[in-house]
């Protein structure tokens, strides 16, 4: 893709919060080079009525005014999980340093929401940041599948490729996925939505890129980056002790012992390779890899990604170089 050139990136992010969902969305509310047009909620990690009290209070705490709808409450066709035994009963561990939200959700259609906000904005400019099940995208792309045409990209956290995809320890020994070995969270709670997303048009499919385990499993806050986020403020504050409960959930649920992944900011800055500035663009180790992506929806296996190889298909990142981190919590 061509940088765009425009001052800043407009963003709309779709989300379950979700410690990781609340620091994509500081990310995206704070970075210089993005415009967070708004929130969609969706059910996963908790309920869709806690995700979206989640995502008021997140931005109460980091004082941004952004519109937040609600969207699904359960799959497409089948029965609702959720990530409580990870993430706690409402998605954000224990901390009482959550402010009660002052503003309140809007009202309407998900898919309405959406669909007038990105239409809005320059043909080609916006981006699209899944990351949480598809089922709000799903609805979407169903009911405006010209927004699909419009938008400049869709940027998705979801899924586990294995076999050494990502090269490094942490992945190329065994499958990265946090339901089985080979299926992730995201698409497992809604395989069908996950199917009808990755499988669209021909021209949404070449402009999506998908941001799996395999990669994010590389990119850990440990105690560097914890330490660089610690301060004495009250965002701060909640900030460290969002990521220190999710540090212990990963060392008591998985083989990650020293920080929790950062899965869902990653796909906020997988946007930014898309970026002119050479300050702000994240770069990638050039070897992005090109997918036709499947879903399986039937048996045990329902939700994991079957991936070979061909020309056309969904862009995995494979590689992160990580800079100024922390950078977006520093401002506020």
């Amino acid at each position: 893709m061509k940088a765009i050139t425009q001052d800043r990136i407009p963003v709309w992010i779709d989300c379950d919060p979700g410690h990781d969902d609340a620091c994509a969305i500081v990310t995206a509310a704070y970075h210089p080079s993005m415009n967070l047009l708004g929130l969609s909620t969706v059910f996963g990690n908790t309920s869709l009525a806690q995700t979206t009290e989640n995502a008021l209070s997140i931005l109460e705490l980091i004082g941004k005014s952004i519109p937040v709808v609600p969207g699904m409450s359960q799959p497409l066709y089948r029965q609702t999980i959720n990530g409580e035994y990870f993430h706690g009963p409402s998605g954000l561990g224990d901390t009482d340093l959550l402010p009660k939200p002052s503003q309140s959700a809007l009202d309407g259609d998900v898919a309405d929401q959406m669909y007038k906000t990105l239409i809005a904005t320059p043909r080609g400019s916006a981006w699209l940041v899944a990351i949480g099940p598809l089922t709000n995208i799903a609805v979407l792309f169903t009911k405006y599948p010209k927004i699909q045409h419009h938008i400049r990209g869709l940027s998705i956290m979801g899924g586990v490729i294995g076999h050494g995809f990502c090269a490094g320890s942490s992945s190329a020994t065994s499958p990265q996925g946090t339901w089985d070995p080979y299926i992730e969270f995201n698409i497992l709670c809604d395989p069908e939505s996950a199917h009808m997303v990755l499988s669209g048009t021909h021209e949404l499919r070449n402009k999506t890129i998908l941001v799996p385990l395999d990669l994010t499993h590389h990119v850990c806050c440990g105690k560097e980056i914890m330490d660089k986020i610690y301060g004495t403020t009250k965002v701060r504050l909640a900030f460290h002790e969002l990521l220190l409960f999710c540090q212990m959930s990963y060392a008591k649920h998985s083989h990650l012992k020293t920080g929790s992944p950062l899965h869902d900011p990653l796909a906020v800055a997988a946007i930014l390779a898309d970026c002119d500035d050479p300050v702000d663009r994240i770069e990638f180790d050039g070897y992005n890899d090109r997918y036709n992506v499947e879903v399986l929806l039937e048996g045990k296996s329902a939700g994991r990604l079957l991936s070979p190889r061909p020309r056309m298909g969904s862009e995995f990142q494979k590689a992160w170089i990580p800079r100024n981190s922390g950078r977006c919590l520093s401002t506020v």
